[in-house]
């Protein structure tokens, strides 16, 4: 029992030596079938693609007539260090000018840390005037931004399962962020998304009231062991009174349930011989 109150503690002390946990939840997975509106902004800068709306559990986006369109799709939140948000897109087709990439604080990302060469640009899926570096492949792409003071992290996982990051400078917290997917003169495309999952750092203050409370339950299991212990000794007493008869049932008993040979205590000893009968003596 020394043992694991020593692990409790343990616990107590490294859960005290962090600043903040992580913590993630799902923000939209689109089940309810319609696109909730407390948690997104939908609008287009030009006009609508001819689809945008959600469609079997997830949000599915279509231009099937060659020209521009788009479809912003901005969560109503913004998001702060140590923040992160990720969702899964499934490019199913897509031809002449289409893209979708994102928008932070409002507009294309100004500057990057890694030197982007592509053609069709960096951070883009789909095809703009040449191949972007996250190219227009079939089947599941799987984004993720995170969020620091002066900067934001996009990885992107294509369906080639090839990993790209794009850290994207020249904006501060706290961040909006779009998912712009939209078409050019000669742009078609068919996109969805699902499973838009956030997580944020639980603030120090809520992690030092789950101590508080951990502390306090340790103190209530601590104070059940002293009870224990006292009892265990007092009935460890009235056994040094006990017949022989009674002491040798105990420890018979402790030897069937236990699986051992061999058992000493209260003054005697018990062991199993060869005929699986236990036989104790002084």
């Amino acid at each position: 029992m020394i043992k694991q109150t020593s692990i409790i503690f343990l616990g107590i002390f490294l859960i005290s030596l962090t600043s903040a946990i992580q913590v993630c939840g799902i923000y939209d997975n689109f089940s309810s079938g319609n696109l909730d509106y407390s948690k997104w902004n939908e609008y287009s800068n030009i006009r609508f693609t001819n689809e945008h709306l959600i469609e079997n559990g997830i949000y599915h986006i279509q231009q099937n007539i060659e020209g521009d369109g788009e479809t912003n799709l901005e969560p109503k939140r913004q998001f702060l260090n140590g923040e992160s948000f990720s969702y899964e897109l499934f490019y199913n087709s897509g031809n002449g000018n289409h893209a979708s990439q994102p928008l932070i604080n409002g507009d294309y990302p100004p500057t990057q840390i890694e030197i982007c060469s592509a053609s069709g640009g960096c951070g883009v899926i789909g095809f703009w005037n040449g191949i972007p570096d996250l190219e227009a492949q079939i089947g599941k792409y799987e984004v993720t931004f995170e969020f620091f003071q002066n900067q934001v992290r996009m990885t992107t996982v294509r369906p080639d399962e090839v990993e790209i990051v794009n850290t994207f400078t020249g904006n501060s917290e706290p961040y909006s962020l779009v998912i712009n997917s939209h078409t050019g003169h000669n742009g078609l495309f068919y996109i969805d998304y699902d499973n838009f999952v956030l997580c944020s750092e639980k603030e120090e203050s809520d992690l030092e009231l789950r101590l508080t409370a951990l502390e306090q339950r340790v103190d209530k299991i601590e104070n059940r062991v002293g009870l224990l212990e006292v009892l265990i000794n007092k009935i460890r007493g009235y056994f040094a009174f006990m017949t022989f008869s009674v002491k040798k049932n105990v420890l018979c008993l402790d030897l069937e349930e236990s699986g051992d040979s061999k058992i000493e205590d209260f003054g005697i000893s018990c062991e199993i011989n060869e005929k699986e009968k236990c036989s104790c003596k002084f």
